[in-house]
């Protein structure tokens, strides 16, 4: 991947984490400098300022997020729940 595709990405995660945590009542976004390249693999780390989600509802959105990233063919790209600011 080259830094403006890891740059997209991140930024169709982040989108797509406000309207599903906005869906839930929640606020989730990508931590800002949490982001990692290594060996092929993109880590997004994900965080919320709340801790009114459960983990099984954070779990599911970021499930449902990879998943729709390697409908579209973006693949090796792990959302990693982060505990900065939240309950979770």
């Amino acid at each position: 991947m080259t830094p403006e595709q890891i740059q997209q990405i991140i930024e169709r995660v982040n989108s797509r984490l406000i309207t599903l945590g906005r869906g839930r009542g929640v606020d989730l976004h990508v931590e800002k400098e949490g982001s990692t390249f290594d060996d092929d693999w993109l880590y997004v780390s994900v965080e919320t300022t709340t801790d009114k989600i459960r983990v099984a509802d954070f779990a599911e959105i970021l499930s449902e997020i990879e998943a729709e990233l390697r409908q579209q063919g973006v693949n090796n790209v792990l959302l990693v729940p982060s505990h900065a600011g939240g309950g979770v």
